[in-house]
């Protein structure tokens, strides 16, 4: 501290001296406060975005953004997005700055426009693999019986044009798999999925 410096040096504090060290200390502490609020309102306010669980590449590569400052600054934006017009504003300050993106940025930008796109619904984990695009359920929807969940969740996906299954995934989850061919079409069905369930939750 100030204090034991000047004591070790033998130097006199002055009042202005101690205002200065006392500022900054208050300015610290406060600092501290003012993280630990944003950190406990995001607790009490935010649940965490679903995870996604990709075989293949979804990054912001070093040739497309060599600052480590720049990648680490747009990972925190993509993080922190809440809405699919979160990410579109993100990948249109992308385009503005580094010019038109790598497919690995364009595919991480879609799996986070996803993880917003189903933020609301009781969705734990996704699996987008080459075969399956599988989707794991927390439960039964609030609201919603069982036999009114799967006539719903058969309906909305009857006219996909994709085999599925529905299994217990364990401790009260579900597990809806949908056979892919690639994990290109896996990609992009999920969308598709997002589209279809959609109307089974929200009805």
């Amino acid at each position: 501290s100030l204090y034991n410096g000047a004591k070790a040096k033998g130097e006199k504090l002055t009042i202005s001296d101690v205002l200065k060290e006392g500022q900054e200390i208050i300015k610290q502490i406060a600092k501290t406060l003012k993280t630990f609020v944003k950190a406990e309102n995001k607790t009490s306010k935010q649940k965490d975005k679903l995870s996604v669980v990709f075989s293949g590449d979804a990054l912001i590569k070093n040739e497309y953004m060599p600052l480590v400052q720049d990648r680490l600054y747009f990972y925190q934006k993509i993080s922190e997005a809440l809405s699919v017009d979160d990410i579109f504003s993100v990948r249109e300050e992308l385009v503005d700055r580094f010019g038109p993106l790598p497919i690995e940025t364009e595919t991480l930008l879609t799996i986070s426009s996803l993880q917003c796109a189903l933020y609301s619904y009781p969705i734990l984990k996704i699996f987008i693999k080459p075969n399956v695009f599988s989707v794991v359920l927390g439960g039964v929807p609030a609201g919603l019986g069982p036999s009114a969940f799967f006539q719903r969740l058969s309906e909305a996906f009857q006219d996909s044009g994709r085999p599925y299954k529905i299994k217990n995934g364990g401790e009260g989850s579900l597990v809806i798999a949908f056979e892919t061919v690639s994990i290109k079409d896996s990609l992009g069905f999920s969308f598709k999925f997002a589209e279809l369930f959609s109307p089974v939750v929200d009805k």
